[in-house]
């Protein structure tokens, strides 16, 4: 099982395509507007497997990812404390 694994786990994240990231396994505190939060970094990716556009087959990774957009989501109360979910989001 991998640190990934058990972090989705423990906060009840059904996407298997969300992977947090390496370095960072380790949720960080920040404060926000006076609010301390304890804040989580993942990446959302995927493998199209054709473009929405045009219908195109997405063989060998022909379809190029643009780069990615970074979220901020509320995941509630963790250990009594607000939780943030930096989400980056590929285009």
């Amino acid at each position: 099982m991998t640190h990934s694994h058990i972090i989705r786990n423990s906060l009840n994240i059904k996407d298997e395509n969300i992977i947090f990231d390496v370095n960072n396994y380790l949720c960080i505190e920040e404060k926000i507007k006076g609010v301390n939060y304890l804040v989580y970094q993942a990446t959302l990716t995927y493998k199209p497997k054709a473009c929405h556009h045009c219908g195109s087959v997405n063989e060998n990774y022909s379809i190029t990812k643009n780069g990615t957009k970074t979220s901020t989501i509320k995941l509630g109360n963790i250990m009594f404390k607000p939780a943030l979910l930096r989400l980056k989001k590929q285009r």
